[in-house]
């Protein structure tokens, strides 16, 4: 059977997504813990706007600072985490988790939850996450 060129095309486009997206079994990419000192400013801000909707009221600065270790290690011990301050693939995945509960509890009070989901679109691939 002759396979044609647009149908290689497709299967290599096809494999591109799959690593690249992380589709499939496994990620592409693993995202590195975020913590004190770290150099992800994205990740950063992305742990800071996550916990500012739980009332955290962290600057979002992308600086990993003394603030936003304490905040961390309440979100940690008020939602079962291990408390290290760190966000690694637990507390990313109980972040997360907890973000998209608070979508569905505002949709169901009729409010907007317009920055919640926009967190998730933006952030959930920005953080580590189990």
């Amino acid at each position: 059977m002759k396979v044609s060129t647009r149908a290689k095309r497709l299967a290599v486009v096809g494999t591109v997504a799959v690593g690249v997206l992380g589709l499939g079994v496994g990620s592409a990419f693993a995202v590195s813990d975020i913590g004190p000192g770290s150099t992800d400013t994205a990740g950063v801000k992305c742990v800071q706007q996550g916990l500012d909707f739980f009332g955290y009221g962290l600057a979002v600065d992308g600086s990993y600072g003394s603030l936003t270790t304490a905040a961390v290690e309440k979100f940690q011990s008020t939602y079962g985490d291990s408390v290290d301050g760190i966000v690694g693939p637990q507390t990313g995945h109980s972040l997360i988790t907890e973000i998209e509960d608070l979508i569905v509890a505002l949709h169901h009070a009729g409010e907007s939850a317009t920055a919640e989901t926009t967190w998730v679109s933006n952030c959930s691939g920005q953080i580590p996450n189990s």
